[in-house]
């Protein structure tokens, strides 16, 4: 595949020491311990709340990630509850849960990627008051890109 086949990915900005930001893009980060995926990770918008994840047991590790992605493909569920994103896309509500704790579930996520999105921008609990970027997609396809376009930062 050519980058030009990927329009999630902004290949210009991944030799830069600070990536430019093309239109329709994000920068994202992640505290982790390798950059594979899967359906559900999460990506800090900043540099400073992934920092929080590198000592975080069971969330996160310790390495640091960057990487930019086209943001075209993403629901905006901020301010929503739980109720409100069931009956949005037709599952059942968890009840007392966290969108940011009920999305990465697999037939949740899989609910918001047949509407064709590969990412959904929440409110997330911790760091209070910040937002993560959840890939829904399982696109083995779209998934590797995105790994591939990661690029290990120091911390």
């Amino acid at each position: 595949m050519t980058a030009a086949k990927l329009p999630w990915v902004d290949w210009s900005a991944l030799d830069e020491p600070v990536p430019k930001r093309a239109k329709n893009t994000l920068v994202l980060w992640r505290a982790a311990e390798h950059f594979y995926l899967s359906q559900g990770a999460s990506f800090a918008e900043t540099k400073k709340t992934a920092k929080l994840y590198l000592e975080n047991p069971g969330f996160g590790g310790d390495k640091l990630w960057r990487v930019v992605v086209s943001n075209r493909k993403t629901v905006d569920l901020r301010s929503m509850s739980t109720e409100k994103v069931a009956n949005r896309f037709g599952l059942d509500d968890p009840g007392a849960i966290g969108v940011d704790e009920w999305l990465p579930r697999g037939r949740v996520a899989d609910a918001i990627a047949k509407r064709g999105f590969v990412w959904a921008l929440v409110d997330e609990s911790y760091p209070e008051g910040t937002t993560t970027h959840i890939l829904v997609t399982s696109d083995e396809n779209i998934i590797a890109e995105i790994e591939d376009a990661m690029t290990e930062v120091s911390k």
